[in-house]
């Protein structure tokens, strides 16, 4: 494993920064206190939130590159930015498979199918879209025109359909992947959407549920043979814990604190791994041991509200973290040469826009989410 003083200063630097942000804005109310019917499960709300700040701790010495700058010493924190920010998605899908399966065994697969299709796409696109007008305000004050070619319509048109309709993702020549490099996420988790009324008949299928599961395990052994990356396991980790969940398992405080202990261990060993793919089979194994662990212990420490505030935001965080990141660095390039700083001042830069990441997503949260949500 690889761990220096630099790289965890770094990255725990930034986490502490957002979650004291999250709990300055907690205490002014700044969006609804939603009310979850599955108390039990809050551990998950505070996975959420550090999983999408993990993904901007991936982000914030690879968005020089992706910009275009040449930073010696910048663009490398270690391993442990790239591997938290696997990590949080790697968590994302466990928890999207997690609570609809979890949603599935409670209505014994019973679900309503227009309804539940409704309230993703009103959970899902508002935001997307309006972070799709971003973009294109960025690239026409970038280029002040906007002449619109075949090329660029294909580009469009993959927005439109969340990345469906592979493009190049350029609009006049400009490069949307230092906005847009999350939206891949989003073509599983609509896969995941798509094939969950299947899930949901086998399950209530009690001859052939099990059985598909375990076919279902096979596949994803030869997947991650075979397959430089994979991704639709994780989802399997999430329906498998929400098996276990359903159990009521009366697990004493005992193993509920070994459990504790090593999703804590498992969280260790992950950010400082060294391996070249993100997405491998040993990788698979970490995650969802952490996953399994914070669901069935639902350990204290995930339950500081901070942390599940910046759960509530997430989606947000997710989204806006990469256009905040670039027109922040854009903004301060007029005033410093970002070629010429040093690790430490881009340390000091990428602390100091967590705030504002955090505080650009309450207000998304509040005025474009919240909006369109039915949760009581």
């Amino acid at each position: 494993m690889e761990f220096t003083q630099l790289t965890l200063a770094i990255t725990i630097s930034i986490i502490i920064s957002a979650l004291l942000t999250a709990a300055c804005l907690q205490s002014m109310k700044l969006i609804p206190d939603i009310k979850y019917p599955v108390n039990e499960y809050r551990s998950i709300s505070g996975a959420r939130g550090l999983a999408a700040f993990f993904v901007y701790v991936n982000h914030a010495p690879s968005m020089l590159t992706n910009m275009g700058y040449t930073v010696p010493g910048v663009s490398q924190w270690g391993w442990i930015y790239a591997n938290l920010g696997s990590f949080g998605v790697q968590i994302f899908f466990c928890i999207t498979g997690f609570l609809f399966f979890d949603r599935i065994i409670k209505c014994d697969g019973k679900l309503d199918w227009n309804r539940f299709y409704e309230s993703r796409i009103r959970r899902i696109a508002p935001l997307f879209y309006f972070v799709c007008i971003i973009y294109l305000v960025i690239v026409f004050v970038s280029n002040m025109s906007l002449h619109i070619d075949k090329h660029d319509m294909l580009t469009i048109s993959g927005l439109i359909t969340f990345g469906f309709i592979d493009s190049s993702m350029t609009i006049g020549g400009f490069k949307l992947y230092p906005l847009n490099s999350v939206i891949w996420t989003l073509i599983h988790e609509w896969r995941f959407y798509f094939v969950l009324p299947l899930i949901a008949y086998t399950y209530c299928n009690k001859k052939y549920g099990m059985p598909l599961l375990v076919v279902a395990v096979a596949i994803a052994v030869v997947d991650f043979k075979n397959s430089a990356v994979v991704c639709w396991p994780y989802f399997l980790t999430g329906i498998v814990v929400a098996i276990l969940a359903n159990r009521k398992y009366n697990l004493s405080k005992t193993v509920k604190y070994l459990m504790a202990a090593l999703a804590l261990a498992c969280f260790v060993v992950t950010s400082g791994i060294m391996v070249d793919n993100g997405y491998h089979w040993s990788r698979f194994i970490l995650s969802s041991v952490f996953f399994a662990c914070i669901v069935l212990a639902n350990p204290f420490y995930m339950h500081f509200k901070p942390m599940r505030y910046l759960g509530e935001i997430s989606y947000s965080v997710y989204l806006l973290h990469l256009p905040v990141l670039y027109l922040s660095i854009k903004a301060i390039g007029t005033f410093v040469d970002i070629s010429n700083l040093s690790q430490n001042e881009y340390w000091l830069i990428m602390v100091m826009i967590a705030p504002v990441v955090v505080l650009v997503s309450s207000l998304s949260f509040r005025f474009i989410e919240y909006r369109y949500m039915k949760k009581k």
